[in-house]
């Protein structure tokens, strides 16, 4: 993508999450709420965690994270969106920004996660080099994206140095019940 087309791409997602962030909440919550704990599972997230919720939209992520005693922290371009996170987990920390482009330092994180958020980034490689980045040596990545009901219930490792690890089936994960 030109720089145009990525600027362009991000103030679209930016205005639109702006602007639907209630609408998000009252819809979407039941849909990628069930998601949640095996993300964490994944990632590792425990009360020894520093866990970066990337694209955390309202903060579901965050708020469950906490619940296991995490130090979380979020980022999301739509300050709507942090507005929400903040009421359902307010002693977590929220940055409004780009998650390409991480305001971090090098291996700060223990833990990065996100829930159906890499698919609304213009350029998903550079946020996955960003990811890696922030996590620490021993660190963890787990993404969930949306994909076709036969492969919905696999998790796929990923190593805190960048490379893939072990895939991890879910039986009976699947959206279409397989």
């Amino acid at each position: 993508m030109s720089s145009f087309e990525v600027s362009t791409f991000q103030a679209f997602e930016r205005a639109g999450w702006q602007a639907k962030a209630t609408a998000y909440h009252a819809f979407y919550e039941p849909l990628t709420t069930p998601l949640i704990a095996d993300l964490l599972d994944a990632a590792g997230v425990d009360a020894t965690s520093r866990v970066l919720d990337v694209g955390s939209g309202p903060g579901y992520v965050l708020a469950a994270a906490r619940r296991r005693r995490a130090r979380a922290v979020g980022i999301d371009q739509a300050a709507a969106m942090a507005g929400l996170a903040r009421r359902l987990s307010p002693d977590a920390e929220y940055l409004i920004g780009d998650a390409q482009r991480i305001p971090l330092a090098n291996g700060a994180m223990s833990a990065v996660v996100g829930n159906l958020a890499l698919h609304h980034l213009p350029e998903p490689d550079r946020a996955l080099r960003e990811y890696t980045r922030v996590l620490g040596p021993s660190g963890r990545l787990a993404l969930t994206v949306w994909d076709a009901p036969s492969r919905a219930g696999r998790v796929q490792r990923q190593r805190g140095d960048g490379r893939r690890g072990d895939p991890i089936d879910r039986p009976g994960r699947a959206a279409d019940g397989r």
